[in-house]
Protein backbone atom coordinates (compact mmCIF):
# COMPACT_ATOMS: atom_id res chain seq x y z
CA UNK A 1 0.00 0.00 0.00
CA UNK A 2 1.06 3.64 -0.66
CA UNK A 3 -0.14 6.55 0.66
CA UNK A 4 -0.09 9.93 -2.00
CA UNK A 5 -0.65 13.14 -0.14
CA UNK A 6 -1.43 15.26 -3.05
CA UNK A 7 -3.26 18.90 -3.14
CA UNK A 8 -4.19 18.67 0.54
CA UNK A 9 -5.95 15.57 -0.26
CA UNK A 10 -4.95 11.63 0.43
CA UNK A 11 -5.18 8.55 -2.08
CA UNK A 12 -4.12 5.64 -0.74
CA UNK A 13 -2.79 2.68 -3.97
CA UNK A 14 -2.73 -0.48 -3.01
CA UNK A 15 -0.30 -2.44 -5.90
CA UNK A 16 -0.12 -6.13 -6.86
CA UNK A 17 3.30 -7.75 -7.43
CA UNK A 18 5.28 -5.29 -9.41
CA UNK A 19 8.26 -6.70 -12.23
CA UNK A 20 10.86 -4.37 -13.73
CA UNK A 21 14.20 -4.14 -15.06
CA UNK A 22 16.01 -2.56 -12.25
CA UNK A 23 14.35 -4.54 -9.80
CA UNK A 24 17.00 -5.89 -7.27
CA UNK A 25 17.60 -10.11 -6.80
CA UNK A 26 16.99 -11.24 -3.14
CA UNK A 27 16.35 -14.39 -1.78
CA UNK A 28 12.85 -13.81 -0.59
CA UNK A 29 11.05 -11.55 -2.84
CA UNK A 30 10.20 -11.07 -6.70
CA UNK A 31 9.61 -14.48 -7.70
CA UNK A 32 9.70 -13.06 -11.55
CA UNK A 33 13.43 -11.15 -11.42
CA UNK A 34 14.95 -14.41 -9.05
CA UNK A 35 13.59 -16.92 -11.76
CA UNK A 36 15.30 -14.59 -14.83
CA UNK A 37 18.26 -14.43 -12.73
CA UNK A 38 18.85 -17.64 -12.15
CA UNK A 39 18.29 -18.63 -15.64
CA UNK A 40 20.98 -16.34 -16.85
CA UNK A 41 23.55 -17.70 -14.05
CA UNK A 42 22.42 -20.86 -15.52
CA UNK A 43 21.37 -21.76 -12.28
CA UNK A 44 18.44 -23.82 -13.25
CA UNK A 45 16.59 -24.78 -9.75
CA UNK A 46 14.28 -23.00 -8.20
CA UNK A 47 12.60 -23.79 -4.85
CA UNK A 48 9.06 -23.31 -5.13
CA UNK A 49 7.15 -23.55 -1.47
CA UNK A 50 3.87 -25.87 -2.26
CA UNK A 51 2.86 -27.15 -5.38
CA UNK A 52 3.15 -24.35 -7.31
CA UNK A 53 -0.96 -23.47 -7.05
CA UNK A 54 -0.24 -19.94 -5.71
CA UNK A 55 -2.72 -17.22 -7.28
CA UNK A 56 -0.73 -13.82 -7.74
CA UNK A 57 -1.49 -10.91 -9.67
CA UNK A 58 1.66 -9.37 -11.69
CA UNK A 59 1.97 -5.75 -13.14
CA UNK A 60 4.99 -3.77 -14.83
CA UNK A 61 6.10 -1.22 -13.01
CA UNK A 62 5.98 1.39 -15.97
CA UNK A 63 2.14 0.50 -15.30
CA UNK A 64 2.19 0.76 -11.81
CA UNK A 65 3.80 4.63 -12.52
CA UNK A 66 1.11 5.74 -14.74
CA UNK A 67 -1.79 4.81 -12.54
CA UNK A 68 -0.43 6.96 -9.63
CA UNK A 69 -0.19 9.99 -11.63
CA UNK A 70 -3.62 9.39 -12.50
CA UNK A 71 -4.22 9.17 -8.47
CA UNK A 72 -2.11 11.66 -7.70
CA UNK A 73 -4.89 14.12 -9.97
CA UNK A 74 -7.63 12.18 -9.06
CA UNK A 75 -10.25 14.79 -7.42
CA UNK A 76 -13.12 12.70 -7.08
CA UNK A 77 -15.25 10.50 -4.58
CA UNK A 78 -13.05 7.72 -3.90
CA UNK A 79 -9.42 7.71 -2.76
CA UNK A 80 -8.79 3.82 -2.19
CA UNK A 81 -7.63 2.20 -5.75
CA UNK A 82 -6.68 -1.56 -6.13
CA UNK A 83 -3.41 -1.24 -9.22
CA UNK A 84 -2.48 -4.57 -10.39
CA UNK A 85 -3.50 -6.49 -14.23
CA UNK A 86 -6.38 -7.84 -12.42
CA UNK A 87 -5.69 -11.32 -13.20
CA UNK A 88 -4.35 -14.04 -11.45
CA UNK A 89 -1.04 -16.03 -12.63
CA UNK A 90 -0.43 -18.96 -10.87
CA UNK A 91 3.18 -20.01 -10.40
CA UNK A 92 3.72 -22.79 -12.34
CA UNK A 93 2.77 -20.72 -15.52
CA UNK A 94 4.63 -17.88 -14.71
CA UNK A 95 7.98 -20.54 -14.58
CA UNK A 96 6.79 -22.33 -17.89
CA UNK A 97 6.45 -18.39 -18.97
CA UNK A 98 10.30 -17.73 -17.93
CA UNK A 99 11.15 -21.18 -19.65
CA UNK A 100 10.14 -20.00 -22.69
CA UNK A 101 11.46 -16.73 -23.12
CA UNK A 102 14.97 -17.72 -21.36
CA UNK A 103 15.11 -20.79 -23.94
CA UNK A 104 15.77 -23.01 -19.98
CA UNK A 105 14.20 -25.34 -18.31
CA UNK A 106 13.86 -25.06 -14.38
CA UNK A 107 14.14 -27.97 -12.21
CA UNK A 108 11.65 -26.87 -9.92
CA UNK A 109 11.96 -28.24 -6.20
CA UNK A 110 8.51 -28.37 -4.50
CA UNK A 111 8.35 -27.27 -0.26
CA UNK A 112 6.02 -28.02 1.56
CA UNK A 113 3.26 -25.27 1.29
CA UNK A 114 4.23 -22.57 4.35
CA UNK A 115 1.19 -21.74 6.57
CA UNK A 116 0.94 -18.15 5.86
CA UNK A 117 1.03 -17.79 2.21
CA UNK A 118 -2.40 -17.12 0.45
CA UNK A 119 -3.50 -18.85 -1.94
CA UNK A 120 -5.11 -16.53 -4.40
CA UNK A 121 -4.40 -13.11 -4.77
CA UNK A 122 -5.67 -11.02 -6.88
CA UNK A 123 -6.71 -7.18 -7.16
CA UNK A 124 -10.46 -6.00 -8.29
CA UNK A 125 -9.33 -2.78 -10.04
CA UNK A 126 -12.74 -1.87 -11.68
CA UNK A 127 -12.78 1.51 -9.72
CA UNK A 128 -9.30 2.51 -10.92
CA UNK A 129 -10.32 1.93 -14.56
CA UNK A 130 -13.21 4.09 -14.50
CA UNK A 131 -12.83 7.02 -11.94
CA UNK A 132 -8.75 7.11 -13.50
CA UNK A 133 -9.68 5.44 -16.44
CA UNK A 134 -6.52 3.37 -16.27
CA UNK A 135 -5.68 -0.11 -16.65
CA UNK A 136 -2.12 -1.44 -17.66
CA UNK A 137 -1.10 -1.88 -20.79
CA UNK A 138 2.02 -4.26 -20.60
CA UNK A 139 1.07 -7.56 -20.87
CA UNK A 140 2.63 -10.42 -18.04
CA UNK A 141 4.78 -11.81 -20.73
CA UNK A 142 5.56 -8.72 -22.20
CA UNK A 143 7.15 -6.96 -19.06
CA UNK A 144 9.00 -10.62 -18.40
CA UNK A 145 10.62 -9.74 -21.63
CA UNK A 146 11.68 -6.82 -21.27
CA UNK A 147 12.93 -7.25 -17.55
CA UNK A 148 15.16 -10.32 -19.30
CA UNK A 149 16.73 -8.16 -21.76
CA UNK A 150 17.47 -5.67 -19.33
CA UNK A 151 18.75 -7.79 -16.99
CA UNK A 152 21.07 -9.87 -19.64
CA UNK A 153 22.13 -6.47 -20.88
CA UNK A 154 23.07 -6.04 -17.21
CA UNK A 155 24.76 -8.77 -16.73
CA UNK A 156 26.76 -8.68 -19.86
CA UNK A 157 28.31 -5.40 -18.90
CA UNK A 158 29.03 -6.97 -15.62
CA UNK A 159 30.77 -9.53 -17.62
CA UNK A 160 33.46 -6.64 -18.59
CA UNK A 161 33.41 -5.36 -15.37
CA UNK A 162 31.18 -2.78 -14.64
CA UNK A 163 28.31 -2.56 -12.64
CA UNK A 164 25.75 -5.56 -12.06
CA UNK A 165 22.33 -5.59 -10.80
Amino acid sequence: MIGLLVFNHWVMVFISYTMFEKQPVTATQGVISNLLDKALRHQDEFTVWGDGSAVRDYLYARDAASAFVKAAHQKGKYKIYNIGDGKGHHLNHIISMVEEITHRKMRVKYLPARRFDVPVNVLDISRAKVDLGWQPEIELYKGIEHTYRWMGEEYSNADAGEKRV
